[in-house]
């Protein structure tokens, strides 16, 4: 979920028995604050034949033009667009921006787990990562992205939140910590996440402890809790 200006746009994985792929709608900010669900009708921004999941939107411009992140297996794609209609015909044709690392813990698979957060340093962006010797797992990490081009990687961490608790190994898929959202309050970042397929669960930080910590290649220490049941998060 993206706001920009008046509207919130939802980037989701859907499935048409053929193959997942990734959809765009909107809703305007008031609309959605009344409870009133007047969704645009949703688009398949998705190149043909092709499984794309894992998309976000950034939540501003950059040079004047919209940024959409997705995974194409193994690494994440993006795609700058003109402007967010995607009409008939129409669907995401980027290049992959952010790369998988050999011997490393995000070597078999990543993906971008919510919008990016505008920072000091650049572009902040929570992020998945499967290792190819434990591929049953799934880690969260993060990353610092160039402010003018986020295909420049200032610095990225090592797992900052691993499957440890109950509820994040045993489920519909055991082992799996999956972020779908992150915001910063109250001087802390909260970083939302499925947890084994079947529960929601946060993790949270102070900010800038956090941010001080990464951009120095250092682990910053999360404290998580579960905060719901039924989730079903999608890989």
């Amino acid at each position: 979920i993206t706001l920009i200006e008046d509207t919130i746009y939802v980037l989701y994985v859907g499935f048409d028995n053929y193959l997942p792929q990734l959809y765009i709608t909107s809703i305007k900010k008031d609309d959605f604050l009344s409870y009133n669900w007047n969704f645009t009708k949703a688009i398949n921004i998705s190149p043909p034949n092709i499984i794309v999941k894992s998309g976000v939107l950034f939540p501003e411009k950059i040079k004047g033009r919209y940024l959409i992140f997705y995974r194409i297996f193994p690494d994440i794609w993006g795609d700058f667009v003109d402007d967010l209609e995607f009409k008939e015909k129409k669907y995401l044709q980027g290049e992959i921006f952010i790369k998988i690392r050999k011997n490393s813990w995000d070597s078999r698979k990543i993906g971008a787990g919510a919008p990016p957060i505008k920072t000091r340093y650049g572009w902040l962006l929570i992020y998945y990562g499967v290792n190819d010797k434990d591929p049953g797992k799934y880690h969260i990490g993060a990353m610092i992205l160039d402010l003018e081009d986020p295909r420049k990687v200032i610095v990225r961490s090592e797992p900052l939140i691993s499957p440890s608790e109950w509820y994040e190994l045993n489920g519909h898929k055991p082992g799996i910590c999956y972020p779908t959202g992150a915001v910063v309050k109250d001087e802390k970042i909260l970083i939302y996440y499925g947890a084994a397929d079947s529960y929601v669960a946060v993790a949270w930080a102070n900010f800038d402890y956090f941010l001080e910590e990464l951009i120095r290649g250092k682990k910053a220490y999360f404290e998580k809790k579960l905060v719901g049941k039924k989730s079903k998060t999608r890989k």
